[in-house]
C-alpha cells in the first residue's frame, strides 16, 4: 500500500538520522585512557608453590607458564629432592650436607654394583659346584667374629674418616676377592675363603654404620638427626636398585675380563667416593685427633722453651689473656675449618692408603690410644694399666702433685720409661678436665722427652721434677688453651678423647 510503504520509509530515515547524530557526538567527546593491567604481586612462597594477589584482590595459586608437563616435572624433581634433603635445607644441616649426600650417593652406587657382580660369581660356582645348604653355612660364623672384631675399636669417635675409608677400602678390595674365588681357585678351597671374605666384609659393615652415624651426627644442626639418617638410608636404598640393576646389565652382556674390568673400576669409586664424602664434613667436636694437632700447633712455637714462672694470671679467653699468650710464644688455636681445611689440602691417595692401612692395627691391639708427642716419646691417654710399676709410679706422681700444693688433678701422669707417657683420667673428669690433663700431659712431655727416654727410674725423676717446678703454670696454660678452643669454635663441652671403660676411681687422699 502506498501509505504503509511511505510511513517505513519516513520511520528508516528518523533511525538514521538519530544513529548519525549519536555517532557524530560520541566521536567529538573524548574517551577516557585504557588503565594497564596491574602486574600479580607476590604474596608468599611455600617449597615449589607461590601465591599471588590477583585482580579482584583475592589469593591465588600460581600456575606454570611453560604448562602443566613441566609443572609435573618441577613438582616431581621437588619431592625427589625432599627425599634425599632434611626439612628447611639448607638451614637445618651442616654447610658440607650437600657435598657428603653426592659423594656418598656415588660411593654407594659403587659398592652396591662391586657387591652384585661379586656375588653373583660366587653364587653361580656355588650352586653349579655345592649345595645350598654350603651357601647358608659360611653366613653363620663371620657375624659372631665380625662382632668381636668391631668391639675392639676404641677410636672410632675420635677418627671416624679414617675408619669409614678403611672400611670402604678393605670392603672393596674383599669384593673383587669373592669374585676371583670361583675362576682361579679348586673348589676345595671356596668354603674357607668366602667365610674369610664374609668375616672382613661384615666387620667392615658394622665400621661403616657406625662412622657414618659420627658424621651425621655432626652433619645434623638441631634435633633432627633422626630425620637426617632416614634420609640418607632412603638414598642407600635407592643406590642399592640402580647399582644391582646396573650390575645384572652387566654380567648378561660382559665376559670374564669385561666383568672384571667394571668390577675394579667399582672398586675404585667405592673406596674413593666415600673419602670425599667425609672431607665434606667439618668436625667441630673434640676428638684426640683434633686435640692432638690444635694442641701440636699451640705448642709449636714454644717447642723445646723452659716453663714461664708461675704467679697470677688474666682470665682466660680475654684480651689481656690473649695478649699474654702472644707474648709467651703460644701459637695460635686453629679453627675447626682452618683445620678442616689444611687437612684436605695435604690429602692424596697414596697418604691415605697409609693412614687408613694403620688403623686396623687397633683391632689387634690393646693400646691404641698411642699419639707421637716428641722425638722418642709417645703419649699413651687411657691405656690398660697391667704393670706393678705403672700402678706405683701412678700413686707416686699423685702424691708429688699434691705436695706442691692443692689437691690432686682429675688426671693422672705416669712415666714408665722408654720415651712412654701414660694419662689416665679419673672417673669424675669433665670435658674441661680431659682438655686440661691433654695440653698439660703434651707439655710435660716436650718438657721432660730427655729423661723419658731413659729407664724407669730416669723419666720418674724427670717427669717429678719437671711437673714440681711448671705444674701451675702448665694448668693456667691449659685453661687458656681450652678458652681459645671455645672462642674458634670447637665444641668442648663433649669430648671423646679416651675411653671411659679405662678411666681409674682412687681411694680417698689419706688412703693413697
Amino acid at each position: 500500500h502506498p501509505d504503509t510503504m511511505s510511513s517505513r520509509l519516513t520511520t528508516r530515515s528518523l533511525c538514521v538520522g538519530r544513529f548519525a547524530r549519536r555517532r557524530c557526538r560520541s566521536s567529538t567527546v573524548a574517551r577516557p585512557p585504557r588503565q594497564p593491567e596491574k602486574e600479580p604481586r607476590a604474596l608468599l612462597k611455600q617449597g615449589g608453590a607461590e601465591w599471588l594477589l590477583g585482580p579482584s584482590g583475592a589469593p591465588v595459586l600460581a600456575s606454570n607458564p611453560h604448562g602443566s608437563f613441566v609443572q609435573w616435572l618441577s613438582s616431581s624433581a621437588q619431592e625427589a629432592k625432599h627425599m634425599v634433603l632434611p626439612r628447611g635445607y639448607p638451614e637445618s644441616a651442616a654447610p658440607g650436607y650437600g657435598g657428603y649426600t653426592g659423594w656418598l650417593a656415588a660411593g654407594l652406587f659403587a659398592h652396591s654394583f662391586t657387591v652384585m657382580v661379586s656375588t653373583n660369581a660366587l653364587l653361580s660356582g656355588f650352586f653349579a659346584e655345592m649345595s645350598a645348604a654350603s651357601w647358608l653355612m659360611k653366613d653363620l660364623l663371620p657375624p659372631l667374629v665380625a662382632g668381636t672384631l668391631a668391639s675392639r675399636i676404641h677410636s672410632l669417635e675420635a677418627n671416624p674418616k679414617k675408619w669409614l675409608s678403611a672400611a670402604c677400602f678393605a670392603n672393596s678390595v674383599l669384593g673383587c676377592a669373592e669374585f676371583l674365588i670361583p675362576h682361579l681357585l679348586p673348589k676345595a678351597s671356596w668354603m674357607g675363603l668366602a667365610i674369610l671374605t664374609n668375616v672382613g666384609k661384615m666387620t667392615g659393615y658394622l665400621i661403616i654404620g657406625a662412622s657414618r652415624a659420627v658424621l651425621q651426627k655432626t652433619l645434623a644442626t638441631g634435633d633432627n638427626l633422626g630425620e637426617i639418617t632416614a634420609k640418607l638410608g632412603t638414598l642407600g636404598m635407592l643406590m642399592h636398585c640402580f647399582g644391582a640393576l646396573t650390575a645384572l646389565s652387566f654380567t648378561h652382556v660382559l665376559g670374564f675380563w669385561g666383568q672384571l674390568g667394571a668390577l675394579t673400576a667399582g672398586a675404585a669409586a667405592g673406596f674413593y667416593a666415600p673419602v670425599r664424602a667425609s672431607q665434606c664434613v667439618v668436625m667441630t667436636s673434640v676428638t684426640a685427633v683434633s686435640l692432638r694437632r690444635v694442641v701440636a700447633r699451640w705448642a709449636e712455637p714454644r717447642a723445646g722453651a723452659p716453663c714461664g714462672e708461675g704467679g697470677a694470671a688474666p682470665p682466660p679467653g680475654t684480651a689481656a689473656a690473649a695478649s699474654v699468650d702472644a707474648a709467651a710464644g703460644w701459637g695460635e688455636c686453629p679453627s675447626p675449618e682452618a683445620l678442616h681445611a689444611e687437612l684436605a689440602a695435604r690429602w692424596s691417595v697414596r697418604h691415605s692408603l697409609a693412614a687408613r692401612a694403620s688403623a686396623w692395627r687397633e683391632l689387634f691391639s690393646s693400646d691404641a690410644g698411642q699419639l707421637r708427642v716428641a722425638d722418642g716419646v709417645t703419649l699413651h691417654v687411657g691405656p690398660a694399666v697391667s704393670s706393678p710399676g705403672d700402678v706405683a709410679a701412678l700413686l707416686a706422681w699423685r702424691r708429688a702433685a699434691r705436695e706442691g700444693g692443692g689437691e690432686s688433678p682429675p688426671w693422672t701422669l705416669c712415666a714408665s720409661g722408654g720415651g712412654r707417657l701414660l694419662l689416665l683420667y679419673d672417673t669424675h673428669a669433665a670435658p674441661a678436665d680431659v682438655i686440661d690433663g691433654f695440653a698439660v700431659a703434651w707439655l710435660a712431655a716436650a718438657a721432660s722427652a730427655p729423661s723419658l727416654r731413659g729407664g724407669r727410674e730416669e723419666a720418674m725423676r724427670g717427669l717429678a721434677a719437671a711437673s714440681a717446678a711448671s705444674l701451675g703454670q702448665w694448668r693456667r696454660d691449659a685453661a687458656s688453651l681450652r678458652a681459645s678452643m671455645e672462642a674458634a669454635g670447637w665444641q668442648c663441652s663433649a669430648c671423646s678423647v679416651d675411653d671411659p671403660s679405662r678411666r681409674v676411681t682412687w681411694p680417698p687422699q689419706g688412703l693413697e
